[in-house]
């Protein structure tokens, strides 16, 4: 397991976000919480952001392993963001098939999503490490529609989803 480099994160200049859904406790499914979005700018590329706004609430502390899911977009225009609606839908499919899977059998906190350059990297925390079989087991359970990667780090601090405070 890696652990998160603060520096990877000092280039973001996000805009101001809009909220959607509201609860205040983060134990639910993810669907039920508040969340924000934004558009703005990392390291000089366009990027589009979702923030879970609830897991405010948690001890941070608490959750300190990440598994940072890349789904990987084909077709992008100019600015590295997918050009494709279909490729979106079902990267769309594909990201909430993960999140319920990772909820409902470890435990796993979504908390950010970040589209940027070529991918959406989705942001899962949990409470103890999983081991990656067991993580790349119940993602194929889901039966993913658009590729991906995964990276496993390790972030008590969750530099990621403050940065965007």
């Amino acid at each position: 397991m890696k652990k998160l480099a603060t520096s990877l994160f000092r280039a973001f200049t996000l805009g101001r976000a809009d909220t959607e859904r509201e609860s205040s406790d983060a134990s639910m499914n993810y669907k039920n919480h508040k969340w924000s979005n934004a558009k703005g700018v990392i390291g000089g590329h366009e990027a589009l952001l979702r923030r879970n706004e609830t897991l405010l609430g948690i001890t941070h502390s608490e959750y300190p392993y990440t598994l940072i899911v890349s789904l990987l977009f084909k077709e992008l225009d100019q600015s590295g963001i997918p050009s494709n609606s279909s490729e979106i839908a079902r990267a769309d499919l594909t990201e909430e098939a993960i999140a319920d899977a990772l909820f409902e059998k470890f435990g796993g906190l979504f908390s950010l999503s970040i589209a940027t350059q070529g991918t959406r990297d989705i942001f899962i925390m949990f409470r103890e490490p999983v081991k990656e079989n067991f993580i790349e087991s119940a993602i194929a359970v889901c039966e993913p529609k658009i590729d991906f990667g995964l990276q496993f780090v390790e972030d008590p601090k969750w530099q990621p989803y403050f940065k965007f405070l």
